[in-house]
Order: structure tokens, then sequence, then C-alpha cells
């Protein structure tokens, strides 16, 4: 069966923002998307490594640790498709001579698996903050309910479910060689499909989904734990000649997945909002009368979400003694030296 496909242009985008002129919109895309981004990312690609490392010390043994180390893992990959995504929009890459279109292929190969591993990192956080609430609620139930094993699955099934939402997108998609007249060149380019047409916008879609329903639960989940946890410290407080229900390590735990539910409703709401409106104000698009607003919106929050993937190793290290002791451990001898 012959393919109908067509050539797209992606960073060859007439702007009509009247809002904010391109001189601007470039400042802030150079600024914020390529250097203060690129920088927590590069932060935080070490940072998670080392988070990687000291969990598999530890022992995956436990639900909380395999969900720690897949959520490291996660923002791992969420943060060198950044990297990537940031070195694509470099000026110097531009005017490289390399026969790419960035803006075209950092959509492709960067732009959809971020926000595939974004989404996926939000519903582990989401699964981990349910985890805790349920060793709150039920402590002398949680190691029938909560095993490792079941803790891999689902985990195994979001990373499933967030990898299907991209399959309209690079059923209808591809990077190939094309010509391109203003530059007399051949690049490798995005090319579209005649199932394009179809299949617009669907990922975008499950992508404002996904969110807004894992944005939801968070918070939720999040206030629930901290009223459950007081409860639980208040009753400790009253009294200390009961065993509490709660471990110190599932003390140390909640305290953990706190701290990471907390930072993620901070960074991700300004992305929820930016869905919202982009839902309900026209033009507020890549291509639409705000397209200039809409790209430094977007660059806002990508730094944002860099932060959010960057930030858990300081989240770990200030609010687990057991995550220092196997820090300190593991870089022991590098530490000694200073």
């Amino acid at each position: 069966m012959e393919r109908n496909d067509s050539n797209i242009v992606v960073d060859q985008v007439i702007h009509a923002d009247w809002l904010v002129s391109d001189f601007v919109r470039s400042v802030v895309e150079i600024v914020l998307g390529v250097s203060v981004s690129t920088v927590i990312a590069v932060l935080g690609i070490v940072g998670n490594v080392i988070n990687i490392l000291v969990f598999c010390k530890q022992g995956l043994t436990s639900s909380v640790n395999i969900s720690f180390t897949l959520l490291a893992v996660t923002d791992l990959g969420s943060l060198l498709t950044l990297l990537w995504w940031n070195v694509c929009g470099i000026p110097e890459m531009l005017s490289s001579g390399i026969p790419f279109s960035f803006g075209e292929v950092k959509h492709l190969s960067a732009g959809f698996p971020h926000a595939c591993f974004s989404r996926v990192t939000s519903w582990i956080i989401v699964h981990v903050l349910l985890e805790r609430c349920i060793c709150v609620l039920s402590p002398f139930k949680v190691k029938t309910i909560l095993t490792s094993a079941r803790t891999a699955v689902v985990i195994a099934l979001v990373y499933l479910v967030m990898i299907l939402t991209l399959v309209p997108e690079y059923s209808s998609m591809y990077l190939s060689w094309k010509f391109y007249p203003q530059s007399n060149r051949t690049l490798l380019g995005l090319v579209l499909t005649s199932s394009w047409a179809r299949f617009k916008g669907v990922s975008l879609f499950l992508y404002g989904v996904y969110m807004l329903a894992s944005f939801t639960a968070v918070p939720t989940l999040t206030c629930i734990l901290v009223i459950v946890y007081t409860r639980q410290a208040r009753w400790r407080s009253g009294n200390t000649s009961h065993s509490c229900p709660l471990t110190g390590r599932d003390r140390r735990a909640v305290k953990m997945v706190l701290a990471v539910g907390l930072v993620f409703s901070a960074t991700y709401s300004f992305t929820v909002v930016l869905i919202a409106i982009g839902k309900s104000v026209p033009g507020f698009d890549l291509v639409g009368i705000y397209a200039n607003l809409f790209l430094i919106c977007f660059t806002i929050s990508f730094v944002l979400d860099a932060s959010n993937s960057s930030i858990h190793i300081v989240l770990y290290y200030k609010t687990s003694s057991k995550y220092r002791e196997s820090f300190r451990s593991l870089f022991q001898k590098a530490l000694d030296k200073f």
C-alpha cells in the first residue's frame, strides 16, 4: 500500500503574537530554555544516578525502595530527553551545518518522549502516595497489601499505558530526509503521513487528561497523608507507653513521600494552568495568535519540570537518615578526601 506523506516545517512557523515579540521569545528561550534548564538538567542527571545507586545499595526488597528507584530512572529519562531538547535549541547548533532541522527533530525525538516520562513520573508519585496512605491507615496489613512484586507490576503498567498514548503520534509522523527550498538544502526533518489529520492532537489531549488526573490525585492524597500522619503523631505523643503502629522506617518513608508530593504539586501547577488556558483560550498554541506567549510559558514549564526531577536527591537527603547513611557509605572514600 502506497503511503501518502507530506512535509512539515515546524521551526519555520510565522508567529503573529502581538503580545510578545519574536526577539523577546528568543531571549527567554535561550536564557531559560537553554541555559538555566540545561544546568538544572545536568545536575539532576547526576543526582538521579546517585539516587539509583543509593537505593540499589539499600536493596530492592521493599515496595518503597522499588518505587523510588523507578522514580529516579524515570526522572533520569525525563532529564536526558529535556537535555537533548535544549541542545537542539542552542544557536550554535542551528548554524553548525549539521543536516538536521533541529526544530523538527527535537519535536519527535525529545518532546514526546519527555512528555511521556513526565506522565510516568506523575503517576509513580501518585502510586507512592497511595502506598503511604495505606501504610498509615492500615499499618498492620501493609506487608500483605504492599508487596515488591505488586509495586513492580503497577509501575510497569503505568509505563505501558503512557507509552501507548504516543502510538497515535508516532504512527502518523516520522523523521526522514527532505528538501527545504528556503535553505536550498536536504535536511533530516519531520514528515507527516496521510493519517496525521485523523490523529492530530490525540497524544496532547491524552497528556492533558492524564496530567490533570494525576495533579488532582497528588494534592488529595498528600492532604490525606498529612491529616492521618498528624493524628498518628498526636496519638504517639499522648500514648508513650504503647507501641506506635508505624515503625521508624514507615515514618521516614512518609516524610520522604510528603516532600516529593508537595514539590510535585508546586512545580506542576503552572503546567496544569497552561493546559487549562490552552483549552479555553483560542490561539494559545504553537501556531496561534498567542504563539510566542505560549512558547515562553512552556519554556518556564520545562524549567519547573526539570526542577521537580532534579530536586529529589535533596529531599531524600534531608528527610531520611537511612538515605544519608547509605549515601555516605557509598561515597565514603570520596568524602574522606575532603
